[in-house]
């Protein structure tokens, strides 16, 4: 049931995701989060991608080591952001490794309440 909304929210686009990212993020969570999306969607890029897209990928990476300061971090997010809505083999590669996080996430979330609304109804037939 949760899976359908979860597929229309990958197709968001990337900056909108991260609006909700926790603002008191350790520069190394920040880099260990990036790092990993920037290899996710690199893993996800398809074969027919251009190489250029694959070099840019690995520019990242690179810029990644930089991202020191407040103020670079903004900037990697800017461009990596326009970096993946620039092409459609980058966008759908995005949307594939998104996706592929977001599911799970959702589905224990999902599950969580679940068993919340039933605690809760519990409780109110005890009072």
């Amino acid at each position: 049931m949760p899976d359908q909304t979860i597929r229309s929210s990958a197709t968001r686009s990337r900056s909108e995701l991260l609006d909700t990212m926790p603002s008191n993020m350790t520069v190394k969570e920040w880099k260990r989060l990036f790092s990993e999306t920037v290899t996710g969607v690199e893993a996800e890029l398809d074969s027919t991608a251009p190489k250029s897209a694959r070099a840019s990928l690995h520019e990242f990476h690179r810029r990644l080591k930089e991202a020191n300061t407040k103020e670079s971090r903004k900037s990697f997010e800017a461009d990596f952001d326009a970096f993946l809505e620039s092409d459609k083999y980058l966008k759908a590669a995005a949307g594939r490794y998104v996706t592929k996080k977001m599911v799970p996430a959702f589905d224990k979330a999902f599950k969580v309440m679940k068993k919340a609304r039933t605690l809760l109804a519990k409780m109110k037939k005890q009072e």
